[in-house]
């Protein structure tokens, strides 16, 4: 059957990494308890933060099920743990944890859960008490909690049981229930009841009614690891496609529950450990192990599964010995449909790749263009459509159905549009290797290591950005340096020897700007340091290398590299000689500035004073629209990373430049490019390039 068709190996450089890999690197158990004991110790520490958020799910006394969040901050960043609670069995069935987003990312989070399913704050206590009731009843029934749960329940940190006095009722009408999912161990499951409460001691609502109940609801329903999640189909699609899209969505969670379950109870639980470890290609050293620990609840549900599923290729020379997809035949034969069969095959055949979003129709439609294979695509989808915007970058899989497609095993984490550059050089890298020159389905399939390698490597970047190699116009480093001396003239007399340092002005200039008392005594005068033009920006007059304030007997200079610091040193001895005494001088680089930020995540104006950002407040001066038209000109031939080192011009060329381009101008959407430079003029730009925005960038029919 389709589900059980074998598919091929990965072959040349993909076979050859990874049969290395598997002979390089074989499973320890003691890598599981080093894992364990970092979690711990980073809910420990965020367990400290204050408390940001903590809120259950409305309804969970009537449906005996809650969903329960807790995020704490400290600065911009938010950590966060997740858990579901079976009052009515199973007790406490997830427990998640995560420590890497932006408050932003949580709040925006927390709108799409209260659309699906809404909330209400709680505190932290009475949040503790629901879980704590769940797990009592579920132990007493033989049932132990989510295998993260005792580490992750330390997040709560001082909260205490005994400050809630309200009890919460488990069980229905005091007997267990237990609501079937596709991922339940349903025959071990009646038989612990069973022994702990007898044949006639609770109630079984089977998968058959479960069926019924999400049938009657119009609904999206996946597998996660809860189970079913319901979700609005995507408005805006006809009755027929409606029906068709939810019908699909069932019979993917029937799929992928029934494959997950087989492979589990044949293989065990530690072997999703293993293939787990595969899949984030064997992490190596304490900071890789610690980032794949944070990234584990973030990517189980939404693309693991999906890959462990229909992608992952064992060798059984390594102890491993099937694919999920080969249990296909004990499972038709147990009563999986003839539409999760050919599910099965479809979404095997499917690769993952990387999908550029060229269009959103919100509440019901992506448009898609695969960046490796420029294959174009509209998929239906709802929810999602108002957390992505347009240049955003998916890794995922399209499943194409009869008149509509669906992603399915979407990873959580969006590229940026800046990664469009290392993803075209992964394509030409393919092309090169690849047999025909192209980049078909079966390229993909074949390098899926290498897609995913750089998935996971882009991914990581957006999570921990490295800091950024401050420069100024000179491209030396950006060190803030303040140089304080002690005069030994008159301030007046020093005004006018160092008037050389500020080019293009005149003594008089400078002493018209000079603050005085009431009785007209000198008090400080400030003035730049200037340097005629600029080697970067042509259309610069000056450049400003420094700031000088000088009062009664004291004069400061602050310039941003050591470079400036040490001319400007040399310059005053030259100008003043012994008149001026250094006193002191003191220096921060880059580094240091963030450390004093604390938990700031973007540097503030304040933190870069004298940098080039400020040198000049172009918006407040009458030249500010020539300045800018000028500025944009010259940027049309100006060489820009992204564009692989490409000026604009020269992108625009070629149908390769022309799709780094594309991404660029997202990126400038999503950035802002604002500032003192004032906004993109994206229009103007399109038009003198000859790039419209309606242009489909690197289009092809798709190949098999």
């Amino acid at each position: 059957m389709a589900g059980n068709q074998k598919r091929k190996r990965p072959s040349g450089k993909g076979k050859a990494k990874k049969d290395e890999k598997r002979k390089a690197k074989k499973r320890e158990v003691s890598r599981r308890e080093h894992e364990s004991r970092s979690l711990v110790s980073r809910i420990r520490r965020a367990s400290s933060w204050p408390v940001f958020k903590c809120f259950i799910t409305e309804g969970w006394r009537e449906e005996k099920v809650a969903e329960i969040v807790l995020a704490r901050e400290r600065g911009r960043g938010v950590a966060v743990a997740f858990f579901r609670v079976d009052l009515l069995c199973l007790g406490v069935t997830d427990a998640l944890f995560h420590e890497a987003i932006t408050r932003e990312e949580f709040l925006a989070m927390s709108e799409e859960l209260a659309e699906v399913q809404p909330v209400t704050p709680c505190s932290l206590e009475f949040a503790l008490k629901v879980l704590e009731s769940g797990l009592v009843y579920a132990r007493e029934l033989g049932f132990p909690p989510a295998r993260d749960y005792s580490a992750v329940r330390d997040f709560f940190g001082d909260a205490k049981l005994s400050d809630v006095s309200e009890e919460v009722e488990c069980g229905d009408e005091g007997r267990p229930t237990f609501v079937a999912r596709p991922s339940d161990d349903i025959p071990r499951i009646l038989s612990q009841l069973e022994e702990k409460v007898g044949p006639d001691g609770f109630h079984f609502i089977p998968l058959e009614e479960l069926d019924e109940e999400m049938e009657s609801s119009p609904g999206r329903y996946r597998l996660n690891s809860h189970g079913l999640e319901v979700e609005d189909a995507p408005l805006g699609l006809s009755a027929e496609a409606a029906e068709e899209w939810r019908a699909f969505r069932m019979v993917e969670s029937e799929a992928c529950g029934r494959l997950l379950e087989e492979f589990v109870n044949t293989e065990g639980p530690e072997m999703i450990e293993a293939v787990m470890d595969e899949f984030y290609l064997w992490p190596e050293g304490q900071e890789g192990l610690d980032r794949v620990a944070e990234r584990k609840p973030l990517e189980f549900d939404s693309v693991f599964l999906s890959w462990l599923l229909f992608t992952w290729d064992p060798d059984s020379e390594d102890g491993f010995y099937e694919t999920p997809l080969a249990f296909g035949d004990s499972l038709n034969l147990r009563g999986l449909s003839d539409e999760a069969s050919d599910f099965m095959g479809d979404a095997s055949a499917s690769p993952f790749s990387f999908y550029c979003v060229t269009d959103v129709i919100p509440d019901q439609s992506f448009r898609l263009r695969d960046l490796l294979t420029g294959y174009e695509v509209e998929v239906a989808e709802r929810s999602a459509t108002h957390g992505v915007q347009r240049g955003a970058i998916l890794y995922t899989r399209v499943i194409p159905l009869d008149g509509m497609n669906l992603m399915q095993g979407c990873a959580p984490i969006a590229l940026p549009p800046s990664s469009t550059t290392h993803i075209v050089e992964l394509r030409n890298g393919i092309r090169n290797q690849s047999r025909t020159g192209e980049v078909k389905v079966g390229a993909l399939m074949e390098f899926e290591i290498e897609i995913r390698e750089a998935y996971l490597a882009l991914s990581n970047h957006c999570l921990h950005p490295s800091a950024p190699q401050m420069q100024n116009t000179d491209d030396e480093a950006l060190v803030l340096s303040s140089i304080e001396y002690e005069l030994h003239c008159e301030p007046d007399e020093a005004v006018r020897d160092l008037v050389p340092l500020a080019t293009g002005r005149s003594e008089a200039d400078i002493l018209e700007d000079v603050e005085r008392d009431d009785q007209g005594r000198f008090e400080a005068v400030e003035f730049a340091w200037l340097r005629p033009g600029n080697s970067k920006h042509e259309h610069w007059e000056v450049t400003v290398l420094g700031h000088l304030r000088i009062s009664q007997q004291d004069l400061t200079v602050e310039v941003n590299s050591e470079e400036r610091a040490a001319g400007i040193k040399k310059k005053i001895g030259e100008l003043l000689g012994k008149r001026a005494t250094l006193v002191r001088e003191s220096i921060k680089s880059f580094k240091e500035i963030l450390e004093a930020r604390g938990d700031r995540a973007e540097p503030t104006d304040e933190d870069f004073s004298s940098s080039e950002e400020q040198e000049v407040d172009f918006a407040s001066t009458p030249e500010a629209k020539e300045f800018m038209r000028q500025h944009w000109a010259v940027w049309l031939d100006t060489t820009i990373p992204m564009l692989r080192d490409q000026t604009p011009r020269e992108a625009a060329r070629t149908p390769e430049g022309r799709e780094l381009l594309e991404a660029l101008f997202c990126e400038y959407a999503w950035k802002g490019s604002g500032g003192n430079l004032g906004d993109f003029p994206e229009e103007e730009m399109r038009r003198t390039l000859g790039v419209p925005r309606e242009a489909s960038v690197g289009s092809e029919d798709r190949g098999e």
